[in-house]
């Protein structure tokens, strides 16, 4: 028999609060390093790429949060609809 899709969706969402919650703290770790910048004619260059990076791991971050709810909210309307079903298989019977 399959999973219980309410439990695969609360484990996913789970999984997905997580993953964002590692990724805001390495994104915060490696903000750090924005304070000591490199003198000379890479400075520019390293700043750029390293706030590429930042903005990258924060959209990431909030992708995962959407996922997250998404997923919680999934769970919580097939949680409904099954015991709608099972309701509605009693009144038939």
């Amino acid at each position: 028999m399959g999973k219980d899709p309410v439990e695969e969706l609360l484990r996913l969402s789970t999984e997905a609060g997580a993953a964002a919650d590692r990724l805001r703290e390495r994104r915060v770790a490696v903000s750090r390093f924005a304070l000591v910048w490199w003198q000379g004619g890479a400075a520019q260059v390293f700043r750029d790429a390293f706030e590429r990076r930042v903005a990258g791991l924060a959209a990431t971050e909030a992708e995962l949060r959407f996922l997250a709810q998404a997923c919680h909210e999934l769970a919580g309307l097939v949680a409904a609809e099954s015991v709608a079903s099972d309701v509605g298989s009693g009144l038939a019977s």
